[in-house]
């Protein structure tokens, strides 16, 4: 019996290692490596559920699927992308979703604090990629390049050049992780060394997304980051049950640390205006063309139904907003079912906030959905990185199950306690 449990163990960390590299590696953006590490996952999901149909899966699969297929027709009828592309796309979004879906109770070692590190690992891979091609480009001598292009050439040799905003958008993903160092700490980890580890890990993904975005000038990763400590104070000071010891703790530790910073910044006496992001903000604000973009492509919606890129956007190759650059590209039906799937997730998100799960996954949950969110209000995610949009799937794929598995077992719960009471 013991022999058996061991070996259930053992499989269990070896299927989260797995996974767990698996989107590290995705995440790095490797030519072609990248994407069939992923196809090699979903493989492996696909063989594990044995033909089971998944009840609670079928009707957003269908809507992602649908998306992902009619869009990439649409896109190759209209000449945007070849063949190839066509078809290997919508598998590669789909096969995130379900691979994301697949991360469970059943496999995950310390569920659900185990959640965080998978996670970490899928945002470790888009910061560190973003991180070396920006690193790599100015160790090089190009630093009046990008900043005047505002773009590099991927780390990876042969690499094509990457445009700023998108190369942002890896990055914001750990930028928006700045919340978890001030407030992880108010409840227990289960381990101090790996609560050093987590911590430690954060920094570091904190630290490169900050130099990306300072180094390419990008302004709504930090709109994000904002919005993910807005979001993560309200959650942990309002509607979380955390002692008024432990807040009080948490709020000196945020002035002290201003204080600190304030202090620096003064005393320095360094002109941080030479800093071109800082010198963008106070010139430019948050003014931008995308919101004449927008303008533009809305009034024009109703005339344009079928895509095919032919509103005009002030000069500008894209809308700047996910669901309205998928319209600009193929139509207003591709639309619908990208935003119905989106919606469909509203719920699921809901579920994890109100459940009694660790500080940490839901702050990590949080800070990583909203990095997402506005990266996908600002920027042409999908016409950017295709990868990018597909690790947003396995997201939104990990937080669906998170809720179905935590509506599951407070449904055990209650029939448990209920058993217990009528047999008294």
């Amino acid at each position: 019996m013991a022999g058996i449990l061991s070996l259930r163990i053992q499989k269990k960390t070896f299927y989260f290692a797995f996974f767990a590299l698996t989107l590290l590696f995705f995440g790095l953006n490797i030519p072609k490596l990248s994407t069939l590490s992923l196809y090699a996952a979903f493989f492996i999901v696909f063989v594990a559920w044995q033909g089971e149909v998944v009840n609670d899966m079928i009707v957003p699969t269908s809507f992602i699927g649908m998306f992902s297929v009619l869009y990439y027709l649409i896109t190759y009828n209209y000449g945007f992308i070849d063949m190839k592309s066509a078809i290997k796309y919508p598998l590669l979004i789909v096969g995130s979703y379900s691979v994301g879906y697949s991360i469970s109770q059943k496999n995950t070692p310390e569920w659900p604090n185990g959640l965080v590190w998978i996670v970490l690992a899928m945002t470790a891979g888009f910061i560190l990629f973003s991180f070396l091609s920006v690193y790599s480009f100015l160790s090089s001598g190009h630093k009046a390049t990008i900043m005047l292009y505002r773009s590099t050439p991927s780390f990876w040799v042969g690499g094509e050049s990457i445009n700023g905003p998108i190369l942002g958008l890896f990055a914001s993903l750990g930028l928006s992780l700045a919340p978890v160092l001030f407030l992880g700490t108010g409840e227990p980890f289960p381990g101090r060394r790996r609560l050093v580890l987590l911590i430690a890990a954060v920094t570091l993904l904190v630290g490169a997304g900050l130099y990306v975005n300072v180094s390419l000038q990008n302004r709504s990763p930090f709109v994000a980051m904002l919005l993910s400590f807005l979001l993560s104070a309200y959650y942990y000071f309002f509607i979380r049950r955390i002692s008024s010891k432990h807040k009080a703790r948490t709020v000196m530790s945020m002035i002290l640390f201003l204080c600190v910073a304030a202090y620096l910044f003064v005393s320095s006496g360094y002109d941080y205006s030479r800093f071109s992001i800082v010198s963008r903000f106070e010139t430019q604000g948050l003014e931008t063309g995308r919101f004449d973009a927008w303008m533009y492509f809305l009034k024009a919606l109703p005339d344009n139904l079928f895509g095919g890129r032919l509103v005009y956007l002030g000069g500008l190759r894209y809308v700047h907003n996910l669901w309205l650059d998928v319209a600009y590209d193929a139509g207003i039906l591709p639309m619908i079912f990208l935003l119905v799937f989106h919606s469909m997730h509203i719920r699921n998100f809901r579920d994890v906030l109100r459940a009694r799960l660790p500080l940490l996954v839901i702050l990590v949950i949080v800070s990583v959905g909203v990095s997402f969110l506005v990266g996908f209000a600002v920027e042409p995610a999908l016409q950017g990185s295709v990868i990018y949009f597909s690790a947003s799937c396995f997201f939104l794929g990990l937080v669906r199950r998170l809720s179905t598995d935590v509506n599951l077992l407070s449904r055990q719960l209650i029939r448990g306690a209920v058993a217990a009471e009528s047999s008294l």
